[in-house]
């Protein structure tokens, strides 16, 4: 919790004020005191000379019938007149606002928002439910960071880079990392799916979202990319932020964003997850800020793929075997092996070979591993997991659910081909999205059209008669722009 006193010159008149301020100091809480038409030095010292010495004095002084003795005795004790003064000197010593005579109130009350969303703790992403080996890449991933101190350009904000291929846990590094230092910050924001944001929607609009999480009492909307750099700009200067980038696959995505740098607190961190380092290097990010995650070594991806496979970090006996073929056929990457895992849990051992047979013979590219994963879905669970991979990523799971049941949404969660984030939102993988969308690209029934298909989608349009007694679409999807 976080407490708002506003202090005034009348302030110590009330018991009522007193007694609350008293239990905000004991709460252990964070309190941010608004000092209103008054010095904090008032406040402080209670004993001289004030408004609030004063009203403490009369406090004194105010006496009760007391019924035993049939005298006047003190009202308040010692001890809670001494409390009500500690308690003001307490906050009188916080750091907060103070209010003037000729000071805009409405200023006032925007900083005092800001300040107060600051400080309410906000919800951890969520990372990886077997964190396997993430403990090493953050230590490699710090050691990154740390040595930009020595390297970056003064007064500029670090940039550090975290490229690797699709698959291999980016962004689960950037998620666990952005959860264990986004309270060394003022302000953080993680930006997710920037490549397919931008694509979709706009880098305007990943402009606002950022500008929404860093300073949430700012209602800004940015209406185009360079208008929104100039925004960013006047904002967020000398602040001192986290700010994640990720899956970055262009420049123009970069210079939406970096020209931030060399306005925001030296000490401030953006950090930007790529498929492709020259992008980072193309943008000005330093060969040494850029930390190349690898493939897990053998005895990780085993760990990792038991875990899933057998919820348990070690293979249960007559399986070893085949987990050795698995771990070599998943090539350490983390995606696969997470997938796969998930798909033989509780099967046996008939069904594992058969799996690895089909690997064994699939290409080395992901799409076609992960298509593996798709046809081993029942008829029912393939056309949820496309219409899911087409129209509704990002929606709301109990959405979901009530579309087509939580058992069906439950097994794609299960089978690690969709999942729903610390907001409840429908997020896959983006390998797993663009294989989805590729195999619905292809003409399966019935067709699926989104903003990949706006031209197929223009062409009905002027049909409708063929869009109202067609059987073979599910759903038009059309941007609201």
């Amino acid at each position: 919790h976080e407490h708002v006193a506003i202090l005034s010159a009348t302030y110590a008149q009330s018991k009522w004020c007193l007694d609350e301020l008293f239990l905000m100091k004991n709460s252990g809480a964070f309190i941010i005191p608004v000092f209103y038409k008054v010095d904090p030095s008032m406040v402080r010292w209670t004993v001289k000379d004030g408004a609030l010495a004063e009203a403490l004095r009369q406090h004194e002084q105010k006496t009760t019938h007391d019924p035993g003795t049939g005298k006047q005795k003190p009202r308040y004790s010692s001890d809670t007149i001494q409390n009500w003064r500690n308690a003001l000197s307490y906050v009188a010593d916080l750091s907060g606002f103070v209010y003037g005579a000729e000071d805009d109130e409405g200023e006032l009350l925007e900083n005092v928002v800001e300040a107060v969303l600051k400080k309410v703790p906000k919800t951890l992403l969520d990372v990886a439910k077997y964190p396997t080996g993430l403990d090493i890449r953050l230590e490699d991933l710090e050691k990154t960071v740390l040595s930009q101190w020595q390297e970056r350009e003064l007064g500029e904000a670090k940039v550090v880079g975290i490229v690797g291929a699709g698959g291999l846990g980016k962004t689960t590094l950037a998620k666990q990392f952005f959860n264990l230092r986004r309270s060394d910050y003022n302000s953080s924001s993680f930006v997710f799916d920037v490549r397919e944001n931008a694509r979709t929607k706009s880098l305007a609009y990943l402009q606002s979202k950022l500008l929404g999480e860093l300073m949430p009492s700012k209602d800004v909307k940015i209406q185009s990319r360079d208008e929104g750099i100039g925004i960013l700009k006047r904002y967020l200067s000398s602040c001192h932020v986290l700010i994640v980038l990720d899956d970055v696959d262009h420049v123009d995505q970069l210079e939406a964003f970096l020209p931030v740098k060399k306005i925001l607190k030296p000490d401030s961190l953006i950090l930007v997850t790529s498929r492709d380092k020259h992008v980072l290097k193309t943008s000005g990010v330093l060969e040494s800020s850029i930390y190349s995650v690898k493939g897990m070594n053998t005895l990780r991806s085993k760990e990792l793929f038991c875990c899933y496979a057998f919820h348990q970090p070690d293979p249960v006996p007559d399986f070893a075997d085949l987990v050795d073929r698995f771990v070599k056929a998943c090539g350490g990457l983390p995606l696969s092996l997470k997938v796969f895992g998930a798909m033989v849990f509780g099967e046996n051992e008939n069904y594992w070979q058969e799996i690895l047979d089909k690997l064994d013979i699939s290409s080395s590219e992901i799409y076609d591993k992960l298509k593996i994963s798709y046809k081993s879905l029942s008829k029912e669970l393939k056309e949820i997991f496309l219409d899911i991979a087409c129209f509704f990523l990002g929606e709301d799971g109990d959405k979901a659910k009530r579309i087509w049941g939580e058992v069906g949404v439950r097994n794609l969660q299960d089978k690690c081909l969709l999942e729903l984030n610390e907001n409840n939102e429908i997020k896959m993988h983006d390998h797993i999205r663009d294989m989805g969308r590729k195999i619905a690209e292809k003409g399966s029934k019935p067709l699926r059209l989104w903003d990949s298909g706006i031209k197929i989608i223009d062409d009905l349009l002027e049909q409708p008669s063929t869009v109202r007694t067609s059987t073979n679409h599910s759903f038009i999807c059309l941007p609201f722009n």
